[in-house]
């Protein structure tokens, strides 16, 4: 018996190399999903819930991580979300930390919808931060469906609201480079006008912060800064391609 308890302490206590997510919902690519739907992510290991970034977007009325419970020894984070009809949604974690110390080594992206389909739009481009390649990778990169610069009032005096809440209140559809070309390709898009906005949380802590994560914009006027005239159009579920994201911040 001591021996057996002995070794149950190893186990539980055993260093895990990475923060991994084993499983999670909705499915990937899962359709005809109820309007009322549980997320739920289950990781390896238990999480520090004060170091851990996700958008999903759009984000689901009265959705935000203070929403999400944790359960099952903190290995486990779940909501009840309130989606909207025929409406594809894109659910991004781009940070998550254990208690032990152990890092999630890439975003996880999940992406489902309460339609019987997927819409057909794509953005695609490339990230040109001029960070090394390596920092390039990861970089997050969305579409908003407001302009930047009526973003940026919010940020600053006197509301001063945080980078997150102004992003997630305002995305459409989300991914990530995956490649240290900074290549990046967001899909299943509606129709729409879009503004495209990329950021990379450094120290991956969940937050982003002016000054120390780089933040970026497409300018597609070509005037050399943000504008609201910095749209990508998606028209009859076609594909806009050469959307070069340049440093903002």
């Amino acid at each position: 018996m001591v021996a057996s308890t002995a070794l149950n302490a190893i186990v539980l206590n055993a260093p895990v190399d990475v923060l991994r997510v084993l499983n999670y919902m909705p499915a990937q690519n899962a359709r005809n999903l109820p309007v009322q739907t549980e997320f739920r992510l289950t990781f390896n290991a238990p999480l520090d819930t004060s170091r851990f970034g996700l958008f999903i977007s759009p984000e689901p009325v009265g959705f935000s991580k203070t929403s999400l419970a944790l359960g099952s020894g903190a290995k486990t984070l779940s909501s009840t979300l309130t989606l909207q009809s025929n409406t594809s949604y894109s659910a991004l974690l781009f940070a998550a930390n254990s208690t032990r110390g152990q890092v999630l080594p890439a975003p996880v992206l999940i992406q489902f919808s309460t339609a019987s389909d997927f819409p057909s739009g794509e953005v695609r481009g490339q990230v040109d931060f001029g960070l090394s390649p390596d920092s390039t990778k990861y970089v997050l990169v969305g579409l908003l469906r407001q302009d930047i610069p009526t973003l940026l009032v919010r940020l600053f005096p006197p509301l001063n609201e945080k980078v997150n809440a102004v992003l997630s209140s305002a995305l459409m559809a989300m991914t990530y480079v995956r490649e240290e070309s900074g290549n990046f390709a967001i899909t299943h898009l509606p129709d729409g006008t879009y503004w495209p906005v990329a950021a990379k949380d450094f120290n991956g802590n969940g937050s982003f912060e002016l000054g120390t994560d780089p933040i970026g914009y497409y300018d597609g006027d070509g005037d050399g800064a943000t504008s609201p005239g910095d749209s990508v159009v998606v028209r009859n579920g076609n594909v806009v391609g050469n959307v070069v994201m340049k440093r903002l911040f």
